[in-house]
């Protein structure tokens, strides 16, 4: 015969409860933004106003990070290249450099 647990614990209980995954951005979403035109802006924008923040001891270093994977930074010059060009999004560009 099987015994039921009265007060014990319920396999519910015994599982860690799961956290809420924040994405965090560093240089593999950059990278992965900047090669979507839908995304790209807001990639460049994301980047640069993390990049303000830096040095800080609780923040992604996003600029070593894409800097790491990508050393020739050829999505940004790919930017650069196109034919057509937001002056938001030039200037954007430019401030990164």
């Amino acid at each position: 015969m099987s015994k039921k647990r009265l007060g014990g614990d319920s396999e519910e209980s015994k599982t860690p409860a799961k956290k809420e995954k924040v994405s965090e951005f560093n240089g593999t979403a950059f990278k992965a933004m900047l090669k979507e035109p839908s995304t790209a802006m807001k990639g460049l924008e994301r980047f640069i106003s993390t990049a303000k923040k830096l040095p800080c001891s609780d923040l992604y270093d996003v600029v070593e990070g894409y800097i790491k994977i990508s050393m020739e930074c050829a999505e940004i010059f790919k930017l650069l290249e196109s034919d057509k060009h937001v002056e938001t999004e030039v200037s954007a560009l430019l401030s990164l450099y």
